[in-house]
């Protein structure tokens, strides 16, 4: 077969004295690149060593159960899509002495080959995890063998790298196509964002949105991806893409928390106390985290579902949506908390209580409860009036509003210490706010990704270059993640900016 090949299997010579009756033939030594070399080797492991160790000196039974452990690893080759692979036991014993058999690899095609890579590239029947696991079978038996000689190896190394360079020129062209149209997004966005900085929400506070921020950071790493890409550093691009994918949720989060508490509005009164409005995860650090961590926090969900419930009753009660006319249910509800959720209403609900500022203030602010107020009072307000659908809120609305105001606000300590929500919790929220927009869930993207941060060997990479699938996959994750984050930073713009 017409393809790179990283070393060779060290099986046993056809006049090897531990085999009598079976011997490697021709170039099934190799081990190809992205070749399922660990089933290979498998084969020729139970047909070598283990068949002959059952059936000593007996070469009619040792042929025999050998056809049907060929029969068997073809089967099993079939079932995981590896078709173009078909193992072969042929009887040589004619020209022989005695019997004697070669194993072969039949039908080889090195098109058919590709064809498979192209296919298993890029199917979402498999995770990337159970991508790499095959990836890690084709490359950990090579790595023992060539360990076993450094200048072998060495040599053999360098001349593979090559080869590989050679087949994977497209799969780097689409790469840098990909990263290169986002990078013309990013620099549009950050234009369209700064128009928005001036407006007065912004400027009043000496502040910028926190996603036009991140986007130079952003810019950096997508940079950095094709930099990777092309030095054939693969698995470093999965965990650069998923720190992106982490930072630019909470800058997404910590955005429309700020937008919906409205404080320019609120601060219009001359009656709100002058303070500092709490937006605490612009200075989200390991110590403020470490706290929070060793504490009894409350649950966020299960607040929100109890807030919801006293919505419905006061909509029931109020005859607000429940009929027919406006079909409103608790799906509704939640739904409507999740678009208008801000950072009063957040810390209100989720905050963890403090007595005094003195064990926290070096790391977070903590926040008075009665700040909190006119701002928990203007999210509830919007929640009820979209409810509502615009109409005019009666007086029913307005004491409901207070009165639930109030219990939120029912707190016996002097403080708050604003939540800090874990990763999953922050890029969950955004997959169930827009998940009819996001073409593929973000949280799936964070947790494959995920498995390249630990240390699971199948993530290894080996050496640079010593996979043409490995290209392939990340052109295909490349584009599906950058569709992904694009309609996420779109959706941010049309729901929080563009109106």
């Amino acid at each position: 077969m017409d393809w790179p090949y990283l070393t060779q299997t060290s099986g046993p010579s056809p006049d090897a004295s531990e085999n009598q009756y079976f011997t490697i033939e021709g170039n099934v030594r190799n081990h190809y690149v992205d070749f399922p070399n660990h089933l290979v080797d498998a084969f020729f492991s139970k047909v070598l060593h283990e068949v002959p160790e059952a059936y000593p000196n007996d070469p009619e039974n040792q042929y025999k159960t050998a056809l049907e452990v060929t029969e068997r690893y073809n089967e099993a080759l079939d079932e995981m899509g590896l078709d173009f692979l078909q193992l072969r036991i042929v009887d040589r014993s004619s020209s022989r002495p005695q019997p004697y058999y070669g194993l072969q690899i039949h039908g080889l095609d090195s098109s058919k080959f590709d064809a498979f890579l192209d296919s298993f590239a890029e199917t979402d029947e498999a995770t990337l995890e159970e991508k790499y696991h095959y990836l890690h079978g084709s490359k950990y038996p090579v790595s023992e063998v060539a360990s076993k000689s450094q200048s072998d190896s060495i040599a053999s190394r360098k001349q593979v790298q090559e080869a590989v360079k050679a087949r994977v020129e497209s799969e780097k062209d689409s790469i840098t196509k990909t990263t290169e149209t986002l990078l013309s997004k990013i620099d549009e966005w950050r234009d369209e964002l700064q128009t928005y900085w001036r407006r007065t929400t912004w400027q009043r506070f000496n502040t910028f949105p926190a996603v036009h921020l991140y986007l130079l950071e952003m810019e950096s790493i997508i940079t950095n991806i094709d930099v990777l890409a092309d030095r054939g550093s693969i698995p470093p691009c999965y965990r650069e893409l998923r720190k992106l994918l982490e930072n630019l949720s909470w800058s997404v989060f910590d955005d429309l928390l700020f937008i919906n508490a409205e404080y320019a509005t609120i601060y219009d009164d001359s009656s709100v106390p002058a303070h500092t409005p709490p937006r605490p995860f612009l200075s989200a650090n390991q110590q403020w985290y470490d706290w929070v961590r060793g504490r009894q926090t409350p649950s966020f969900e299960t607040q929100r579902s109890q807030l919801r419930d006293r919505l419905y009753d006061h909509s029931t009660r109020s005859r607000l949506s429940y009929d027919d006319k406006y079909g409103i249910t608790k799906g509704t509800i939640t739904e409507v908390l999740k678009t208008n959720l801000s950072y009063p209403l957040y810390i209100a609900l989720a905050g963890l209580e403090v007595e005094t500022t003195e064990s926290v203030e070096s790391f977070v602010t903590p926040v008075n409860p009665a700040h909190l107020k006119p701002g928990v009072r203007r999210t509830i307000q919007n929640v009820v009036r979209s409810l509502k659908e615009g109409r005019r809120l009666g007086q029913l609305d307005e004491e409901f509003i207070d009165t639930l105001t109030d219990e939120l606000l029912d707190i016996k300590a002097n403080y708050l210490v604003p939540p800090f929500p874990s990763n999953n919790h922050v890029i969950g929220y955004l997959d169930s706010l827009w998940h009819h927009e996001l073409p593929s869930r973000l949280d799936d993207f964070y947790g494959e990704y995920s498995f390249f941060i630990h240390s699971y060997p199948s993530s290894w990479q080996i050496h640079p270059h010593s996979s043409i699938l490995e290209f392939k996959i990340l052109a295909h994750e490349i584009d599906r993640f950058s569709h992904a984050v694009s309609t996420l930073i779109e959706q941010y713009l049309t729901t929080y900016h563009r109106n």
